[in-house]
């Protein structure tokens, strides 16, 4: 045999340098001619290439989080209130629209071995693992949320879940509105910290947010005026 076929053979015969090993789960990256490849999963977000993340923006993803379980309370409380059609159509694309957000932010800190709060989405409650207990955050106990912008204090949800009818659907526009400013300011104290917001991922997603927002302001701000 001559040396082209035995190298011919050998390379049939040998693991393709693009291919995983057999048993290998996750990513792979092909190590160099001789050199043995490797998993990427466990080699941290860097390995996956994933651009560098500050603390502001961990901080942004997880408050928003928190933001948007609150516009999920909200809107929890429409259907059994509510006396308009359009109040409950909103409040349906709102609970769409924030339910797919605080997934796509939950895995965006997942990716980064980020802890991300985990949100029950039919009912705005907050589970955060603390890393000693699971909390569990109705908004009675919002109040260590309340510096953030546009969070309701426990009494103005209160009032807004003691309402009914005419009342109530003033009451979810003004609240929700306001609410949706705080989402806004949230995202421009993001692009004003001196790091937060660089990579394309988090300026795209932040900039959905505060676009996405103020649609929805304009349109609350007109169903009021209008009272239809």
């Amino acid at each position: 045999m001559t040396l082209l076929m035995a190298l011919a053979v050998t390379a049939c015969a040998t693991t393709s340098p693009d291919e995983a090993p057999a048993g290998a789960s996750g990513p792979y990256q092909p190590g160099a001619p001789g050199e043995a490849g490797q998993s990427l999963s466990s080699q941290g977000p860097g390995a996956l290439g994933l651009l560098p993340h500050t603390e502001d923006d961990v901080e942004f993803m997880r408050m928003m989080i928190v933001h948007h379980a609150q516009a999920l309370e909200m809107v929890a409380l429409v259907p059994d209130r509510s006396a308009r059609s359009d109040v409950q159509s909103l409040a349906r694309r709102i609970r769409a629209s924030q339910a797919d957000e605080i997934a796509l932010m939950s895995r965006w800190l997942e990716r980064r071995d980020e802890a991300a709060p985990h949100v029950e989405l039919s009912t705005g409650r907050v589970v955060q693992d603390t890393g000693d207990h699971a909390h569990h955050a109705h908004h009675d106990d919002h109040h260590g949320h309340e510096a953030m912008a546009g969070m309701l204090s426990p009494a103005q949800m209160d009032e807004l879940a003691a309402a009914s009818g005419e009342e109530f659907d003033r009451l979810f526009l003004e609240f929700m509105i306001y609410h949706h400013e705080g989402a806004i300011q949230m995202v421009h104290d993001l692009f004003r910290s001196p790091a937060g917001g660089q990579d394309g991922e988090m300026f795209g997603f932040a900039s959905h947010v505060e676009s996405d927002q103020r649609i929805e302001i304009d349109r609350m701000r007109s169903m009021l005026a209008t009272g239809s």
